[in-house]
């Protein structure tokens, strides 16, 4: 209890200098995701849309949502955080949970039905090539890769984030 109360003080403490609007940042992006278990395959390349709260200078929560066509064209909502470095040139390292909604490939078999749930994920990510000049934020090719599952099996989940804007508010 008491590293967390230390932890958020000095969050506070840090951000009581900035405007609280000035910690928000929204966006544009461009993206291509897959999740490939035994029973399904869902994935495709679209668009979406991003906000992220600063929770000081290097750390920041996220949610990002995504319409992508390809593999059954579907929804795609990811939410996480992260730390980046001070400065310009801004990589980031997040760790993001995914929700897939819509269509995929199902796989039946005789022995298992096809899925009809949603896709969990759970992923590790790193953009490297990612800058932010006067509150304007660009990001290039962001990957991400890690886990998913449809609650009847467990596979491999990646996504490359081809470009992202974002301004500050």
């Amino acid at each position: 209890m008491r590293p967390a109360l230390l932890l958020a003080l000095v969050a506070t403490s840090s951000l009581a200098e900035e405007p609280f609007a000035s910690r928000f940042t929204v966006g544009l992006e461009t993206l291509g995701a897959i999740s490939l278990t035994q029973v399904r395959t869902q994935g495709g390349f679209g668009g979406g849309v991003h906000a992220s709260f600063s929770l000081g200078p290097q750390w920041q929560v996220h949610a990002k949502a995504a319409w992508l066509w390809g593999l059954g064209s579907h929804t795609l909502v990811r939410v996480g955080g992260g730390w980046q470095r001070e400065g310009t040139w801004r990589p980031l390292l997040s760790a993001n949970l995914a929700l897939g909604l819509g269509g995929a490939l199902d796989v039946g078999t005789p022995d298992r039905l096809p899925a009809r749930g949603p896709t969990l994920g759970a992923m590790l990510g790193a953009a490297l090539l990612r800058w932010e000049v006067d509150g304007l934020i660009v990001s290039a090719l962001e990957v991400e890769a890690g886990l998913s599952t449809e609650f009847l099996a467990t596979g491999f989940r990646a996504g490359v984030t081809v470009f992202s804007l974002g301004a500050r508010l």
